[in-house]
């Protein structure tokens, strides 16, 4: 087995670069200096509204080597961690309500007795997203590290009519969302606990923690002015935190009712193996990235129409209402069990 420390940063470098391919962004844009030089240039076109986010995964705080090798081969768990390290950020560009991504950077921390072929395995499942979606990676950096980092830096362009804020939920609008949520922190309890992932439920929920799929079709069905989403975010953080950042941010009373949610069979597997309640885990997961939206009413049948498996189980009321629990009309008592950041 090669070590990094035995071939080196550039080799290192050159190895990855020919898993992820040519540089190539899409048009009208141009890559004019691609990896290799100090940084990368590109030539945007104008008027051209860019987007920018990233994000990081880390060894030990976003996930756990010694679970994931329990269920799956190490190309299987390297690759799984490179589809998602791409991934989220592709989900927040999916919540601007459609945004093409156009170029990437990506941070790579790790041992000097990690192996290149982990390394080239991150950069594979990195690439299964970037061909397919039609951009690049176009620079980035190594470094040596006590833990395993994966970061990246993503760029988009919003293409449609105008980016969807968190900030824009108004009194009367509906609240939904484009999937099931609780799925990911189920599949991450499955990685803890089980020896062996036996039935097609525990692999689908495995799965749904190990390779999120970002819902930039459905982002920009949202965006589009037929629908005209008022605000927009993803499911990243827990069901609990996104309505509180959406409270904060729209300046609106939130009421949901959780009986109104789609509660996906392989969930209701799993709770009623492990004596647990669907709606903790859509309450207090995360991870899911799914996009929770709202809407004027007269649109929402559009989206119910337009985007199978959407749901609307909430609305906007007046500020002073606050954040309004409900389930068939009746209020909830619920836990705090929350993934906090800091």
């Amino acid at each position: 087995m090669t070590r990094l420390s035995q071939i080196g940063e550039w080799e290192t470098i050159r190895r990855v670069q020919k898993i992820l391919g040519s540089p190539k962004i899409p048009a009208p844009h141009k890559l004019l200096v691609g990896p290799g030089d100090d940084t990368a240039v590109v030539n945007f076109t104008t008027p051209s509204r860019l987007a920018f986010t990233t994000d990081t995964l880390v060894e030990g705080t976003h996930f756990r080597l010694d679970w994931m090798r329990r269920h799956f081969s190490e190309k299987e768990v390297w690759q799984g961690l490179g589809w998602k390290a791409m991934a989220v950020n592709l989900s927040d560009l999916a919540a601007m309500g459609g945004a093409r991504p156009i170029l990437a950077l990506l941070t790579f921390g790790g041992r000097g007795d990690i192996s290149v072929d982990t390394v080239e395995n991150v950069a594979r499942g990195i690439s299964k997203l970037t061909r397919n979606l039609g951009f690049s990676v176009v620079g980035g950096d190594t470094i040596r590290s006590d833990k395993t980092i994966i970061s990246i830096t993503l760029v988009g362009e919003i293409v449609t009519h105008n980016p969807v804020l968190r900030s824009g939920a108004k009194k009367g609008d509906l609240l939904g969302c484009t999937g099931p949520l609780g799925l990911s922190m189920a599949g991450m309890e499955l990685l803890q606990r089980e020896s062996i992932l036996s039935s097609k439920e525990a692999k689908f929920l495995a799965n749904c923690h190990i390779r999120p799929v970002p819902k930039l079709k459905e982002g920009e069905i949202l965006g589009n002015v037929d629908i005209f989403s008022t605000s927009m975010l993803d499911t990243s953080d827990d069901l609990r935190t996104s309505l509180e950042i959406l409270f904060r941010q729209s300046a609106v009373g939130i009421e949901c009712d959780l009986s109104q949610t789609l509660i996906h069979p392989a969930l209701s597997w799993f709770c009623k193996k492990n004596g647990a309640l669907p709606y903790d885990y859509i309450l207090n997961g995360g991870e899911d990235y799914q996009l929770l939206f709202t809407v004027p009413a007269s649109n929402a049948e559009k989206v119910l129409k337009k985007i199978p498996g959407a749901y609307i189980f909430g609305k906007i009321t007046d500020k002073k209402n606050g954040i309004r629990l409900l389930d068939n009309g009746k209020a909830m008592r619920i836990k705090n069990e929350r993934f906090k950041h800091f």
